[in-house]
């Protein structure tokens, strides 16, 4: 018996030294890979995690927003291209709020030895106004005013049509001045770079007399948030002959 406990003492040390063994990591091990905004408030986490105890076994990985605990997501199948072994890759689609936010991972241990593990944490900013551009703004005699071509969605409505709203020189335009973006001519950009907003084309004419004038556009919002300045152009409607 002391034949073997001096040999358990000799050999870890020597573990130590030569291979960096730690005999007591028990505990689960991984990483929060991306943690980004999704549709409307929802945030999107996504990470690997596996216990040195039990490595092909899921591992459940709590995750948390700005303090509380929201979901428990079990690992499973790792994406292509991902080299650990077995069920390592987890993912959680969870509720954040307008602004900044805190998400957090720890990996539950497995078994009784060891204890849970933060993963790590990413500041994560929900942003539920509007968003979209405008392309072009011209002068146009032939329809007595100014020609407008742009883009807007607001991600807590991603399939909507938003009203834009138009301002000439400082005036809001009336009411029947709003655009609203057209499905029917989709925008496949937008909807390659953001994931949604395909039908958020819009184009029109604001009445305008001839002489310069400083056009603006705004998205009008949907839900939380508010509505957003989509930027302002100076324009000059010639004279009509």
């Amino acid at each position: 018996m002391r034949i073997r406990v001096k040999a358990v003492l000799l050999a870890v040390p020597l573990c130590l030294v030569l291979f960096g063994c730690r005999f007591s990591r028990h505990s689960p091990i991984g990483d929060v890979v991306s943690a980004v905004p999704s549709i409307g408030s929802k945030i999107m986490v996504e990470g690997w995690a596996f216990d040195l105890d039990r490595p092909t076994a899921p591992v459940r990985v709590a995750i948390s927003v700005n303090g509380m605990r929201v979901a428990a997501a079990p690992t499973r199948q790792q994406p292509v291209g991902f080299e650990l072994p077995g069920q390592t890759w987890y993912s959680a689609l969870v509720e954040g709020r307008n602004g900044r936010n805190r998400v957090c991972a720890t990996a539950l241990n497995l078994g009784r030895p060891g204890s849970n593990t933060p993963l790590g944490c990413r500041a994560v900013i929900v942003d539920h106004g509007p968003n979209g551009g405008i392309i072009s703004a011209f002068g146009d005699a032939q329809d007595g005013g100014i020609a407008v071509d742009g883009w807007a969605y607001d991600p807590d409505a991603p399939d909507a049509q938003l009203y834009i709203g138009l301002s000439v020189d400082g005036t809001q335009a009336p009411e029947p001045s709003l655009l609203r973006a057209d499905r029917a001519a989709p925008r496949y950009d937008v909807l390659d770079t953001f994931g949604y907003g395909s039908g958020s084309n819009f184009r029109g004419v604001v009445t305008a007399g001839a002489g310069p004038h400083t056009v603006c556009l705004f998205a009008q919002n949907v839900g939380p948030g508010v509505d957003r300045l989509l930027g302002c152009r100076t324009v000059t409607v010639d004279p009509s002959s």
